[in-house]
């Protein structure tokens, strides 16, 4: 009977660690496809979707709405914000920096399940998932979101 149960317990320990092994390797909320020809209010609706699925995952600081009030201020929660300025996407990360982020933030077996992605580079910081995934991972690491991201300090 002890020796069974141990064996059990031990199961159980190797399930929830190879459960929670492949959960690290599944792209979080990789099912948002937003598009500009959806148009604005669809964007806003599916951007916040996004923006909650990645808060739920990776737990930053504040709330949900509060990650939704940053990205609202930042970029009015159009995704390809700032096309010719210094600060791009959703979350308005300074171009020159966006390539490191994405390499630390995202995981390159997430890009790679992405439709329409190339496997061999990165998103860019005008694809809502990755813009947003990064943002939530580093205010979460970081433990603000102000003033890495100035619209914060009016949520």
């Amino acid at each position: 009977m002890k020796r069974t149960l141990v064996s059990l317990v031990a199961g159980l320990v190797l399930l929830m660690a190879t459960s929670s092994t492949a959960n690290e390797r599944e792209a979080p909320c990789k099912d948002y496809l937003i598009r500009p020809a959806l148009g604005q209010q669809e964007v806003a609706r599916r951007v916040t979707s996004l923006i909650g699925c990645a808060a739920a995952r990776f737990d930053p600081p504040d709330s949900d709405e509060f990650a939704v009030c940053v990205a609202r201020g930042e970029s009015s929660l159009w995704p390809w914000a700032g096309t010719h300025g210094n600060y791009v996407g959703l979350f308005q990360h300074v171009r020159s920096a966006w390539e490191s982020r994405a390499r630390r933030w995202l995981k390159p077996e997430w890009a790679w399940q992405l439709r329409d992605h190339d496997p061999d580079t990165f998103p860019g910081p005008f694809d809502a998932w990755a813009n947003t995934i990064v943002s939530v991972r580093m205010a979460r690491s970081i433990g603000a979101w102000y003033p890495t991201w100035g619209a914060a300090s009016r949520c």
